[in-house]
């Protein structure tokens, strides 16, 4: 996400907690073609506690993260802190039903092993109405919610994501500061 964001002309920040994904993120940015040179600034750190000042950024922009942090409440706070007053917070997760577990752990992990097993825990996954309940507490507006998850398999029988009209295995959605 940072790389397409950066190949728009955004002004990107990345960060992760885990020095290894950051390393390799350096290096795949410096790289993506001929032509092009991503100016993407990425920083070690937690959602708890973010590496930032207050109210600096327009946009943060959460890709399937929410559901594997420890602290929701806290990783919310801190990007509520981060955000600039109208500013927008993009996130996507996974629902807490068994048609989700289904999904994310029995298939995506245990039959097809297109992610690494004990990837998610389905503890940690999100009812819409809980990330909804927290977001507004913090003060944040919340758009509607849309669905997402599978919506056919390529050549290599790997789903492809996109927008569904429920959400009971992944949404996605808009909050504003």
């Amino acid at each position: 996400m940072a790389e397409a964001l950066a190949g728009r002309g955004a002004q990107v920040i990345g960060i992760d907690p885990w020095i290894t994904v950051l390393r390799v993120a350096r290096t795949h940015s410096r790289t993506p073609g001929p032509d092009i040179r991503l100016d993407i600034q990425y920083i070690a750190g937690a959602g708890e506690s973010l590496p930032l000042a207050d109210n600096c950024v327009d946009r943060v922009i959460s890709v399937d993260v929410l559901e594997h942090v420890i602290d929701l409440r806290g990783v919310l706070a801190e990007i509520y802190r981060v955000l600039r007053p109208g500013g927008l917070f993009f996130f996507d997760t996974v629902n807490r039903t068994w048609a989700s577990r289904l999904l994310t752990v029995h298939l995506l992990e245990d039959v097809l092993r297109i992610m690494p097993k004990g990837m998610h825990d389905p503890a940690k996954f999100i009812r819409p109405g809980e990330l909804r309940t927290e977001l507004e507490a913090l003060g944040f507006k919340v758009a509607p919610l849309m669905g997402m998850g599978p919506v056919r398999f390529n050549r290599r029988l790997e789903p492809v994501f996109g927008l569904l009209p429920f959400t009971s295995i992944m949404y996605l959605g808009c909050a504003v500061k």
